[in-house]
């Protein structure tokens, strides 16, 4: 059984560098998913999931820079007092440990907004059920929900903290979250918040497809953005910012998650990955200094996503160049 059967996957688009070669040899399999049953190819829109977050990490490195500016600025002291935890604890927040998953959001111990219904969300929170139309409105509606953890202290994966970092960027450039990252980062041109322009068909169960997370002006920073495989192989082929091998400030195993990428050690040289998994979406970029080395966007979710990436790791490891 290949790696797509064993894990649900039923098409995709596989980008991976070839040697002394600039383009990218390009792999795809299954269609669309919709009726007329296009076969995949490089010019389908997907999902991106998680690997939104190297993308928004990239924006938030690059503003501070400009205004020369530490990723261990506070957030208390860059976004409104109405949008911030009211945990105590809550002052320490740096934006290093948002970019990081050290900020004191835990999923594990509380609960991830975005993967449920407004009606779940209200009732997690007592607040009354209201529409929920992008991140600011996440964050009003978790201001009261306590930190797991003290910042900076330990590390747990949270779509939450990036959703801060999307309200970073907006209030530093004074433009909208979408707006800002084509700005300032041209090689995103082609990336989209709008589902209207993903021309994938993906299937979602009850509730799933009334989960914020399937919502991408929602998920936005942290999960939103939807892109052809090609566009996202030339904003990974971009410089890395030199912080994004930043370590936590604890011990950490052989690979770390450091400023909106995964760190591991290969030999002498450090690789550089991420994946996203949502409904019906699993996707997974795996680079080095110089650029991508392999891009996967896929339709289908793996049942256990954590699994399957560290299948498909050790599988692309022996055929990188």
């Amino acid at each position: 059984m290949n790696f797509a059967d064993k894990h649900g996957l039923r098409a995709g688009v596989v980008a991976y560098r070839q040697q002394n070669n600039s383009s990218p040899a390009l792999f795809s399999f299954g269609h669309d998913g919709k009726a007329n049953e296009i076969p995949a190819s490089s010019e389908l829109k997907f999902k991106l999931a998680s690997l939104s977050k190297p993308v928004t990490a990239a924006l938030v490195l690059k503003v501070l820079d400009e205004r020369k500016m530490s990723t261990d600025t506070p957030l208390a002291s860059l976004l409104p007092s109405e949008l911030l935890p009211l945990a105590t604890e809550a002052s320490e927040i740096t934006v290093r440990q948002l970019l990081q998953h050290t900020a004191g959001f835990d999923t594990q111990e509380s609960f991830d907004p975005f993967f449920m219904t407004e009606e779940e969300l209200a009732s997690r929170t007592e607040h009354t059920k209201q529409p929920v139309k992008n991140c600011t409105d996440v964050l009003q509606i978790m201001r009261e929900v306590p930190l797991q953890f003290s910042p900076g202290t330990a590390y747990a994966y949270s779509n939450l903290g990036y959703c801060y970092l999307e309200k970073i960027i907006e209030t530093a450039t004074g433009l909208p979250y979408e707006q800002a990252v084509r700005q300032y980062l041209p090689e995103t041109k082609a990336f989209t918040l709008s589902v209207d322009n993903q021309t994938i068909e993906y299937t979602l169960s009850f509730p799933e497809r009334d989960w914020l997370v399937s919502r991408p002006q929602v998920i936005s920073a942290a999960g939103g953005w939807i892109s052809d495989i090609s566009s996202y192989w030339e904003f990974a082929s971009t410089a890395l910012n030199p912080a994004v091998a930043t370590p936590p400030p604890f011990p950490q195993s052989r690979n770390y998650y450091g400023l909106g990428w995964r760190v591991w050690k290969n030999g002498n040289e450090q690789l550089f990955t991420h994946f996203g998994a949502m409904p019906d979406v699993f996707t997974v970029v795996i680079r080095d200094h110089s650029g991508p080395l392999v891009l996967a966007l896929f339709l289908g979710r793996p049942g256990n996503p954590d699994q399957a990436f560290a299948e498909f790791y050790q599988q692309m490891l022996p055929l990188l160049p």
